[in-house]
């Protein structure tokens, strides 16, 4: 079952801004089925648990970040329209998360937390969405240059706890129960309702080892080249 984003979902976003690079901004989102105004404050404390939860200041895999870092609640479709059609409804400061000691990666570094379901309404490949969580704390990186087990399985313990202490915020009387956890959403759409964007239950994350890099921040990057001649014999 899938039905539409505009009337039955909100995205959670987190902004955060790292320690050591205040001019920096790491973002990431997810979705969760729409609430009343009134259980907004509820909902944005369970999204702080989150953070704090995968942050330094509990060993977990995101470094630390200042009191100028935000949480946001955004509906689609919102009057206050921003440029990808979502607009916040409620926004707030986080808690500052004091670093854990150790460095952090690069911040076009990013590790990928995938969100799968089974509803076969939205088309295969809109049934993962992704989330690309940072800034990365740099020592969870094994020798082979993969994250580490133990981080792995506390990350997905860590949103599995997430998706069930959001079953504990009531969802609006019109949305379907089966969303007050995580969800997927397709902009496409689906076979039977194409175009208009719908958003339907999360039924299993993953999280693999592999950190993946970030195309839009690498892309921003300046590069500074330097040259070397080759000579080539005659």
């Amino acid at each position: 079952m899938s039905t539409s984003l505009a009337d039955d979902g909100i995205r959670l976003r987190w902004q955060l801004v790292p320690n050591d690079a205040p001019g920096e901004i790491a973002v990431f989102s997810m979705y969760t089925g729409k609430r009343d105004s009134s259980n907004y404050p509820a909902l944005a404390d369970e999204m702080e648990d989150y953070v704090q939860s995968i942050s330094g200041t509990t060993g977990g895999i995101i470094n630390g970040y200042t009191v100028a870092s935000m949480l946001f609640i955004d509906e689609f479709a919102n009057p206050l329209i921003s440029t990808d059609n979502w607009g916040a409804v409620y926004s707030r400061n986080v808690a500052a998360a004091v670093a854990d000691g150790g460095g952090t990666l690069p911040y076009q570094c990013a590790w990928v937390l995938t969100r799968d379901t089974d509803d076969d309404e939205l088309p295969r490949k809109r049934r993962k969405n992704r989330s690309y969580l940072g800034p990365l704390a740099d020592n969870f990186l094994g020798s082979d240059g993969l994250m580490s087990t133990q981080a792995q399985t506390a990350l997905l313990t860590k949103t599995q706890t997430f998706h069930t202490a959001l079953q504990g915020v009531a969802v609006a009387s019109s949305t379907p129960v089966a969303y007050g956890g995580l969800c997927n959403i397709s902009y496409s759409g689906t076979g039977n309702v194409p175009v208009v964007p719908q958003i339907t239950n999360t039924t299993q994350i993953r999280v693999g080892r592999v950190v993946d890099t970030q195309r839009r921040r690498r892309n921003a990057l300046d590069e500074a080249y330097d040259l070397a001649p080759l000579t080539v014999p005659t």
